[in-house]
């Protein structure tokens, strides 16, 4: 793969004329600021919740505090009495996102899910809940998957194998606001 190297308009000289700097400029365009969904952890709310209740119950939440790209979710779960079934899902604004992730397991059980890009001061939540009541749903370790891509040109046509953009390394800005 080879990536874009940008270049200097200003102070090169082009003694034919057939190229100038309007011209170049003529044929750039400005890629937004983005993220790609990555196995990079870059934010995290980690403290360990738990409960008991038969309907769904807000357990996780991060306010994500400006408009991200794609990443990933994970986050996970356990029951507290082997083979009582539990319940999780991410819910977007307080609206359920997806399918919702279970297990019987006493162990924590990784779960994934991949939501549609955030807005500014958007809620990512998780909601747990108990099969019958007969046990608690621990939730813990929400985490996001990501690269930042940073604002970069491309020249057209667009080339997707020499134009690309670098990583931005840089997370999101969150805030961990778990209820």
């Amino acid at each position: 793969m080879h990536f874009f190297t940008p270049f200097v308009i200003g102070e090169a000289q082009i003694q034919d004329g057939a190229i100038t700097a309007q011209k170049i400029s003529s044929t750039l365009k400005t890629v937004g600021e983005s993220s790609i969904s990555t196995s990079i952890e870059r934010n995290n709310n980690n403290n360990e919740r738990n409960t008991g209740n038969i309907s769904p119950t807000k357990l996780k939440e991060m306010k994500i505090n400006e408009p991200t790209g794609w990443m990933n979710v994970r986050f996970g779960l356990k029951s507290s009495v082997s083979g009582k079934r539990v319940y999780a899902q991410v819910y977007i604004n307080g609206a359920a996102f997806g399918t919702s992730s279970s297990t019987t397991g006493t162990s924590y059980t990784t779960f994934i899910v991949y939501p549609p890009p955030f807005a500014a001061n958007d809620l990512l939540q998780i909601y747990a809940w108990s099969e019958l009541g007969e046990s608690l749903a621990y939730v813990n370790n929400m985490r996001l998957y990501y690269d930042r891509t940073g604002k970069f040109f491309y020249a057209l046509p667009f080339n997707p194998e020499l134009d690309c953009a670098l990583p931005w390394r840089v997370p999101y800005s969150v805030t961990n606001q778990d209820p």
